[in-house]
């Protein structure tokens, strides 16, 4: 089988085996990425990252220009003697990296976390801001 062609077959195999496992072991860890909201308003970006049942102390995030990365880990607690009947939830190291749409002020940005959400406020930088410009008229003789 040529290296393509594997490359095409390999999900479907990964995807057949962690049916198997569903229900009764962690899946392995993968990496995957929590979902977000951006929105912007007023001189900000908020965005809203659900990272429910992971503990902020491992949670690391990082503004580097213009590119936000949130990385952390979702831990697997088996609880002894229990038999898992179906297990859906994520677990294992997540990424998420995104190319911010202005610059902010990295001085000001805010994190907190909240109920499983973080919430990141980024104040649109200064310099960057749309600003109104007043055109002159000139009289014509």
């Amino acid at each position: 089988m040529d290296a393509d062609r594997r490359l095409e077959v390999e999900p479907f195999f990964e995807r057949f085996f962690d049916l198997l496992d569903e229900g009764t072991q962690p899946s392995p860890a993968k990496l995957w990425s929590p979902a977000l909201d951006m929105v912007e308003y007023e001189g900000h970006l908020l965005i809203r990252f659900d990272l429910p049942g992971i503990d902020p102390k491992s949670i690391d995030l990082q503004l580097s220009g213009d590119q936000l990365t949130l990385n952390g880990e979702r831990r697997f607690e088996k609880k002894e003697g229990a038999t898992y009947l179906q297990r859906q939830q994520v677990y294992g190291k997540f990424s998420r990296s995104l190319t911010l749409p202005c610059h902010v002020d990295e001085k000001k940005v805010r994190a907190t976390y909240e109920n499983g959400v973080m919430h990141i406020e980024l104040p649109k930088s200064e310099e960057f801001m749309a600003r109104q410009i007043p055109i002159a008229t000139k009289s014509s003789k």
